[in-house]
């Protein structure tokens, strides 16, 4: 049975970190706030200024280019790994759920959480193994209200394991495979 999951997985994995590098590589919807506001010294929003994306910290988080402040000051923490979640049912697992997940929170705060992504991880898989043992995941992850207690669940962990700066956690992808 692993190895007809196995490949999907992989797939699901390597689809998943490939659409996250080639947002991170285009500059993802981090680029868009320091465009609107003209900031970038080349030229009118053009994609070429300085070099491309500056790579920054990595991991799809917000920076501006030439450090003037965003004016919220919001950032994105991007995990860099999807979490493999498995649904567990009678004794055994039934599906696993793939999720990719992403932290809005203070820009500021941002490099420090990169620092810390494996405790961050570890505290966000201990809330998904949970929820999968409690049944949520064994519920329409698509309806609003199972969505939102995703969602609501990790904000509270994240605002444990990250800090009190965390504003929301976006669900930006998720696939289940059934056994």
């Amino acid at each position: 049975m692993l190895n007809k999951i196995l490949p999907i997985v992989i797939t699901l994995v390597a689809v998943g970190g490939a659409g996250f590098a080639a947002m991170t590589l285009k500059g993802g919807p981090a680029a868009v706030p320091a465009a609107e506001h003209g900031e970038g010294g080349g030229g009118h929003g053009g994609g070429g200024d300085h070099g491309g994306g500056h790579g920054g910290g990595g991991h799809g988080s917000v920076k501006q280019v030439h450090g003037e402040a965003d004016t919220d000051g919001v950032g994105y923490f991007n995990f860099r790994r999807n979490f493999i979640v498995p649904v567990v049912g009678t004794d055994r697992v039934q599906a696993l759920v793939l999720l990719n997940v992403s932290v809005e929170m203070d820009e500021v705060n941002i490099d420090s959480a990169q620092q810390r992504e494996p405790n961050i991880r570890d505290a966000f898989m201990k809330s998904l193994l949970a929820m999968s043992h409690e049944g949520l995941f064994n519920q329409d992850i698509t309806n609003p209200d199972v969505y939102s207690e995703i969602q609501q669940r990790l904000l509270a962990t994240a605002k444990v394991s990250i800090d009190q700066s965390v504003r929301s956690i976006l669900l930006v992808d998720f696939a289940r495979q059934d056994q």
